[in-house]
């Protein structure tokens, strides 16, 4: 049984990823070498206080790590401090780990505690105290006694590892009542459903209603609790059927179970002589067998003393055929002559001899045994009555004191009468069959033409009615079953042939669909692509032709610059040289000013001195020094006023090559400015065709790349469709063998029978195949395998069994529905197991070989592992795919791809063949619940905890729609048959039909008007018109999807009973 504690388990906070995030911060201390010994590397800052008390076990037993230690960590460090989620790079799950530390150093030492930051910090002795006051996940301090045995652990050297096994739990049985149902799934062909409720698996029959099965785990049943039924320890997570439905995958706490549908085996209830060449007959109730002996004798057997024999007396006439009544008192036999036989099967007496004008071929009783009714060779029908007798000694309903009076007879048929049936409960109505005929009649024995007519596409071999009288079944000699109503004579559908080669061709045309719809998503890519390569190569071309006459253009600006750069050039060198002569002018100008002024200065003096000389002479005629000496004055006076008006001329020289210069520089300049500005236009127009230059020639190598890229798309998509056209002839080929075969094995039904109200039906052909079919739809349930031989009659007994005759001297009974057995178990819930914790996700590859398993450890780990179907060997595991658990995961249509969803709020899609991942698509913000591929893989529905779904392409990853479902988790999706369209479960009663592509929500379903249920999962047929939800209150809902009707609901059953 299963643990209390093993309960569903609702998505997990994200919130456990920050409980420690600084515990053992080794790296948020300021190193202080002073403060620690040298041979410690970890800086320990005290903290203030209170402190934690400690308290070590009184005993000195060695602690261990994997039972004592790690539980504790675990519940409350580990969340954040583990191997996929190492925050400030700290592992706390193993020795060696913890002992590592994270960013400042070890964070514990052998044998010192006081050193050891993961013990300090945690009884609050050190920064940052752990875990903090106000912790988003809602831990608490671990309590003295656990602190106690960290301590002593460490101090007694920190030994110990953790092992792959899982720690013993302590299971128990769940609580009554605790029957939630969290995962379903459907066969692809719409006949069984399976549904978890808490440890238990229920198989249902869907056309039927029927509860089939519990599964039963035989290592669930023990001396302590002996019931069947259980099938897991653990709450049943996840469950998948295999495309061929054949097979059920069921994954709980650690371990995957695989359970498979056995193939229905006879159980032989009698074996008497052969009878191949004698009359036989089963009772309609399964319960006696009667048959004619070498002896010319009537032998009988009862099921509920089978050793008992019972013998009847023939009369000198061989029979031909044996009939029970259905109470099984009476036996009629049908002699090769004109005669019909009549016995009381308690005394074996012969009650009577009843005359016919010709052979008696068909033979039928009512319900009651008050009528029946023989059918000859010539067609001609004759009811008899049974009269009690007025002999007051005898009982009046005693057959022994009846005799048989002919009521009516009348031509019903052209040839001979094939076989009679009287309708259930009705004793004037009767159904007749005749030889050669496509036809079946129901007759009133009071009126002359029959009330309705139903015909077949070929000659009718049989006719049966179901229990309710509401519908017949009618066989032909092409091994056809046609159905109709009773009354109206109204056409219900067929049931043809083999029925496994009906489920063959069933699964191909599905494949041929699939296939179909693949070609044709990738001739739309083809057209895309052809037509975006034409659009691709135009582009080149023009853009080459705009690159030639670019280049043209700049060509010509670079030819035209020249000339302007050079003419720019001597101008500017022109307005230079006169600014260069401008200024030496200038400068010349300076000096010679300077010189003027000087020599001003100089003839001043010398007239002074000539004026001063002058007076002297003058005063003094005779002194002829003073005469020479005012000539010498003179002289250099004349001198000097000689030199000022040579200087003045240069001055004036120089003014006027200033003035000059001066005068020609503003037209040197604006001659120059006009250069410049030609050639900056002239620059900007050759830089303008130098750009578009490089511009296109970008362009141009941009279409060439995509021209290579869309050739190459182009080539692949090519390849794609060589590929799948291929498989699609190979499927056509396959489909078309199939019909040929199936053609070929048509054999004549020699007997047809409805049960549960119309809703089995059991054919039996001429030879031996034994088949069951779902009735409406028309799908085979099951092959029954027979003894050796042929079967020659077949009914369901009371218990609702199938019975069948042989003539090769056995009666076999089978199960309808078949057995489902545990077929092995990957991993184990206390054992070696490959999974970390619950499975939640399971999926089949397309061909039902490969199974996919998701999981994880919450908040720690993402997990992703594929087994082989059969051996159930592991054949790939995805390396990291979440860093949170995976909630679900589905392969790609054609097995190529898996995506999958996860409580890390990605979804990711990976390559089968390499395991690498493809996409990871980011976008919701809480749990991805739900994924699901639309059936062209082209697009990728996810639905979120965030009450979200979204849309994603599946070649580029980019996320195409998102639709809101107000206030409600998605919790289930899938899509409808090959549409755009979904179907998703809600955290509410409600499941929505939802069209993709533009995100309207067409139809709504309410599962429960007056109450809350939280459906958890939803499933569909392959096909689409049936759906399958259900959810915390344990009902199973069957809807149909096209009108929206509860077809029906499967409310939880009472617990099996103990084996004694």
């Amino acid at each position: 049984m299963t643990s209390a504690f093993c309960q569903p388990v609702s998505h997990l906070s994200r919130i456990a990823r920050t409980l420690l995030t600084i515990l053992l911060m080794l790296g948020f201390c300021t190193y202080t070498a002073a403060q620690e010994p040298e041979e410690f590397d970890t800086y320990i800052e005290p903290a203030e206080g209170p402190f934690l008390d400690i308290v070590e076990p009184n005993d000195d037993r060695p602690i261990q790590f994997a039972t004592e230690v790690l539980p504790l960590l675990r519940k409350s460090c580990i969340a954040c401090h583990n191997s996929s989620n190492k925050q400030s790079d700290l592992n706390l799950e193993t020795p060696e780990a913890i002992k590592k530390g994270g960013y400042r150093g070890p964070a514990l030492y052998a044998g010192r505690s006081d050193q050891s930051l993961v013990l300090q910090v945690a009884a609050h002795r050190a920064e940052p105290i752990m875990p903090p006051k106000e912790n988003e996940v809602g831990a608490r301090n671990l309590s003295p006694q656990d602190l106690g045995l960290l301590k002593r652990w460490i101090d007694q050297g920190a030994k110990g590892s953790v092992s792959a096994q899982a720690a013993r739990i302590d299971w128990q049985p769940l609580p009554p009542g605790l029957n939630a149902i969290l995962a379903l799934d459907v066969t692809p062909r719409g006949d069984y459903l399976a549904a978890g409720r808490a440890n238990q698996i229920f198989i249902y029959h869907l056309p039927t209603r029927s509860l089939v099965t519990r599964l039963t785990d035989p290592a669930m049943q023990t001396a302590q609790n002996p019931r069947p039924g259980i099938a897991h320890l653990d709450f049943v997570q996840s469950l998948a059927f295999d495309p061929q439905g054949e097979r059920l995958a069921s994954g709980g706490y650690r371990n995957v179970k695989l359970w498979k549908k056995q193939a229905p085996q006879p159980a032989i209830v009698w074996e008497f002589p052969p009878t191949t060449e004698r009359p036989a007959a089963l009772s309609p109730a399964g319960t006696q067998v009667a048959w004619v002996t070498e002896s010319q004798s009537i032998e009988l057997r009862d099921a509920t003393d089978p050793e008992q024999r019972r013998e009847i007396s023939l009369p000198e006439q061989p029979l031909s055929a044996l009939f029970f009544s259905y109470e099984g008192h009476l036996l009629a036999g049908i002699g090769t002559e004109q005669q019909a036989f009549l016995w009381d099967i308690p005394t074996g007496e012969l009650l009577q001899t009843l005359p016919t004008t010709a052979k008696p071929t068909a033979f039928a009783w009512s319900k009651d045994g008050d009528y029946l009714s023989l059918g000859d060779a010539t067609g001609q029908v004759t009811v008899w009555q049974k009269i009690p007798s007025r002999n007051a000694s005898e009982e009046p309903d005693s057959a022994a004191s009846s005799t048989w009076r002919e009521v009516r007879s009348w031509k019903a048929h052209p040839q001979a009468v094939r076989q009679l049936v009287y309708l259930p409960e009705n004793k004037t109505q009767f159904l007749s069959l005749g030889e050669n005929e496509k036809v079946a009649k129901l007759w009133n024995r009071n009126e002359e033409q029959p009330l309705q007519t139903y015909s077949s596409g070929s000659k009718s071999t049989s006719v049966a009615i179901d229990p309710s009288a509401k519908t017949i079944a009618l066989g032909d000699e092409q091994g056809t079953t046609t159905l109709f109503e009773l009354r109206s004579g109204k056409k219900l559908g067929t049931v043809s042939g083999d029925g496994r080669f009906q489920q063959k061709l069933s699964d191909l045309r599905f494949q041929q669909r699939l296939l179909s719809q693949k070609i044709k998503q990738l001739e739309r890519a083809k057209q895309a692509t052809v037509k975006q390569l034409a659009e691709s190569k135009q582009s080149l071309e023009e853009n080459q032709k705009k690159l030639a006459t670019a280049e043209t253009k700049l060509a010509e600006e670079t030819k035209k610059i020249t000339p302007l750069q050079e003419a720019s050039e001597t101008e500017i060198a022109a307005v230079a040289k006169l600014n260069e002569s401008i200024a030496q002018v200038k400068e010349g100008l300076q000096e010679t000013e300077q010189r003027l002024k000087a020599t001003i200065q100089e003839v001043r003096s010398t007239r002074t001195i000539a004026d001063e000389a002058a007076k002297s002479a003058k005063a003094q005629p005779e002194n002829q020094a003073l005469l020479r000496a005012y000539e010498s004055a003179q002289q250099a006076a004349q001198a000097a006023k000689m030199n000022t008006d040579l200087i003045e001329e240069d001055l004036e020289k120089l003014k006027q090559q200033l003035a000059e210069a001066n005068k020609q520089l503003p037209a040197a300049t604006k001659k120059q400015q006009q250069a410049s500005k030609a050639l900056e236009e002239a620059s900007k127009t050759f830089q303008t065709a130098q750009r578009e230059v490089k511009t296109l020639q970008r362009e141009v190598e941009l279409s060439q790349e995509m021209i290579e890229q869309r050739d190459g798309k182009g080539s692949e998509i090519e390849a794609s469709l060589a590929a799948f056209r291929a498989s699609l002839e190979a499927i056509n080929a396959k489909i078309a063998k199939v019909e040929s075969e199936a053609q070929a094995n048509q054999q004549p039904l020699a007997a047809t029978v409805l049960a549960k109200d119309g809703q089995l039906l059991l054919t039996l052909d001429v030879a031996g195949l034994l088949q069951s079919w779902s009735l409406p739809e028309g799908n085979l349930l099951e092959t029954y395998s027979l003894p050796e031989g042929t079967m020659t009659a077949v009914t369901i007994d009371a218990s609702g069994k199938i019975m069948g005759l042989s003539p090769d001297g056995r009666v076999a009974r089978w199960e309808v529905f078949p057995e489902w057995k545990l077929e092995q178990t990957v991993g184990s819930p206390q054992g070696e197991s490959p999974f970390a914790h619950r499975v939640l996700a399971l999926d089949f590859n397309p061909e039902g070989t490969l199974l996919a398993t998701g999981g994880g450890e919450p908040s720690r780990s993402g997990e992703i592992i594929l087994f082989d179907a059969e051996t159930g060997s592991r054949q790939l595991s995805i390396a990291d795919p979440h860093t949170d658990t995976v909630f679900d995961l589905e392969f790609s249509p054609f097995g190529t791809r898996l995506a999958s969803g996860s409580a890390d709020k990605f979804a990711k899609v990976f390559d089968l063949a390499t395991g690498e991942k493809l996409l990871s698509l980011e976008g919701h913000t809480h749990h991805v619940l739900g994924i699901a591929w639309q059936q062209d893989g082209t697009m990728l529905a996810t639905a979120g905890a965030d009450n979200e779904i979204k849309i994603w392409d599946t070649e580029t990853g980019a996320q195409t729609r998102t639709i809101k479902v107000p206030e409600n988790q998605v919790t289930g999706i899938t899509y409808l048959n090959g549409s755009e369209n979904i179907v998703v479960s809600s955290d509410d009663t409600t499941i929505r039909f939802i069209q993709t592509n533009n995100g309207r929500n067409y139809q709504n379903y309410r599962v429960l008007r007056n109450r809350q249920d939280y459906l958890n999962a939803i499933a569909a047929t392959r096909e689409g018109n049936q759906i399958v939800t259900g959810g915390q209150s344990s009902i199973l809902y069957f809807f149909d999807a096209e009108s929206g009707r509860l077809l029906s609901n499967f409310p939880p059953p009472a617990d099996p009973p103990e084996v004694e």
